[in-house]
């Protein structure tokens, strides 16, 4: 049996249930009236953000390394994305409105000194509903709190349905953790008034950061259509400067509006493309919540050919690394469907050492997947 036909059969029952939702349409087959419904929205309740900070780097541009631009500290007191009221009457673009990156910085490592290992994480943290136990898992576990890295995905900053509300997660985890930052928006919310704030990407390292860039990717679903978000599923790409060696950094949320996997598949394939683009750093490492659930794990392998999802594949046939090559198992258990395999790290020119995934980690629905690499 082919595999593509076996998935079909396996996913049925997941395809039953998402039969019975009413499902809005792909932005490629919605009416224009749809696709930019003209409506005007008020700008949203102003955020309880702190002072904005100063925007500037530490040092000049001759302190640097060529080809590394550090990230300017940029803490905005309200919504990073400018977004007026007549936004969407006037022709703006509800996927890609022009947005701010947060950034700031807190460590104090020496960034000139090689470590024996970076460790890398990857951890979908839902949206901060469990905001306490995340912090106190990445600050306590031993598994976690010596991290050189954090790519976190479902960050919340200033929304109202994390726990405690109105929090600044990114933020308040890098002074914790004593690591410098940035945060881009996947998703502005300032037009639902249950929820308000901004959803997005974090990326938590303990050195210097640059070059940073927002992947929005192909939309797979009109989610401006179906919840009056702003915004749309993404990548945030950036170099970090490592003992005077660059490394760039992919922290990837791929889309779930997809039950055959190419959908998923084309938006590897934009963030391969931004790999490489000329002046990209050699060592890549790659990690996130790409949304694979179509393979299930506890039935097939699902991190190799012929099983693995297409974007999977893509990555593996060129040329990069998946961190954690015998693990075949779940990393989120499935909202009342079947454990899923939905969390990744990879790497290109990078040796990878050692990996795991902390399955006892209960601060969110899903785990944190870890892994240690050395650099060229």
């Amino acid at each position: 049996m082919m595999p593509s036909m076996a998935r079909l059969l396996l996913l049925a029952p997941l395809l039953a249930a998402c039969s019975q939702t009413e499902q809005p349409p792909p932005l490629d087959s919605a009416p224009p009236d749809l696709r930019h419904e003209a409506i005007a929205p008020d700008a949203g309740p102003p955020l309880d953000l702190p002072p904005a900070v100063d925007i500037g780097p530490d040092a000049d541009a001759s302190s640097w390394p060529d080809g590394f631009s550090p990230q300017p500290r940029n803490v905005p007191a309200g919504y990073l994305c400018t977004i007026p009221a007549d936004y969407v009457v006037t022709g703006g673009d509800p996927v890609n409105p022009p947005c701010e990156v947060e950034a700031d910085s807190f460590s104090v490592t020496d960034p000139n000194v090689m470590p024996s290992g970076l460790k890398l994480v990857t951890w979908n943290v839902e949206y901060g509903k469990k905001a306490a136990a995340v912090t106190s898992a990445l600050t306590t576990d031993l598994d976690l709190v010596d991290a050189d890295i954090l790519l976190l995905q479902e960050v919340p900053r200033q929304d109202k349905e994390s726990d405690p509300p109105n929090i600044n997660l990114a933020r308040d985890l890098a002074q914790a953790l004593k690591m410098n930052y940035v945060f881009a928006v996947e998703w502005d919310r300032r037009l639902q008034s249950s929820q308000g704030g901004e959803h997005g990407l974090a990326l938590l390292t303990r050195y210097p950061i640059g070059n940073v860039e927002l992947i929005r990717h192909t939309p797979l679903y009109n989610f401006y259509a179906e919840k009056k978000h702003f915004g749309g599923r993404a990548t945030l790409g950036a170099d970090i400067l490592v003992g005077g060696v660059r490394v760039r950094l992919y922290n990837a949320h791929l889309c779930t509006r997809d039950l055959i996997g190419t959908g998923r598949e084309k938006q590897g394939a934009e963030i391969l493309a931004d790999a490489t683009l000329a002046g990209r750093p050699q060592a890549q490492l790659l990690g996130g919540d790409l949304n694979t659930f179509l393979c299930n794990p506890q039935l097939l392998t699902c991190n190799k050919p012929p099983w693995a999802e297409p974007v999977i594949q893509l990555f593996l046939n060129d040329g990069w690394s998946d961190l954690l090559p015998s693990f075949n198992s779940w990393t989120q258990m499935g909202v009342g469907l079947v454990p899923q395999r939905l969390d990744w790290l990879f790497a290109r020119q990078a040796t990878p050492v050692s990996g795991q995934v902390l399955q006892g980690v209960s601060a969110a629905d899903h785990v944190p997947v870890s892994a240690v690499v050395t650099v060229p």
